[in-house]
């Protein structure tokens, strides 16, 4: 039976929840999986140290600082943050990027046209941000941090009589 304490917490996470759009809920589910992930893979199967390997991957998760980005004050460029590291981007880099992560493609298929978008134009940010491939966690967070953080405008395509 779940502790008041873990009850309190997880209801209080749905109330959260409530009222996010799907970018922001994919994006928290890319966190979740990120920190299920790092709970699963810590430590060994050594009892007490397995435990302790546990706390500390959990601790390092919970501490580590979510991918962020951060527009210049004049818009003409923006910074990915993640690991304390910060990779500079032109805003037509920021625009490429959002529009395929914003496209209406399955996750799979966005994951991989971003990774194949960075591996063709910024081959530098892969080991700053973390992204091991396609399937990596940060290109999810990533793509999940564009989609809550940037919009396309839409040109009007109507043509006038």
């Amino acid at each position: 039976m779940p502790s008041n304490n873990l009850k309190k917490l997880a209801d209080e996470l749905l109330s959260e929840i409530d009222g996010l759009g799907e970018a922001e809920l994919e994006f928290l589910l890319g966190q979740a999986r990120i920190l299920r992930s790092s709970l699963e893979n810590a430590g060994d199967d050594d009892g007490i140290e397995a435990e302790r390997g546990k706390e500390t991957s959990a601790a390092n998760a919970a501490a580590r600082e979510p991918m962020r980005i951060e527009r210049s004050s004049d818009g003409s460029s923006f910074h990915i943050v993640a690991n304390g590291k910060w990779k500079l981007f032109a805003s037509e880099e920021m625009t490429a990027l959002a529009r395929i992560a914003l496209a209406d493609i399955p996750p799979d298929e966005a994951r991989l046209r971003v990774y194949r978008w960075l591996d063709r134009e910024r081959r530098d940010v892969f080991g700053d941000l973390g992204i091991t491939g396609p399937s990596s966690p940060a290109l999810s967070e990533l793509i999940g941090l564009l989609k809550a953080s940037l919009t396309i405008a839409k040109r009007n395509s109507a043509r006038k009589a």
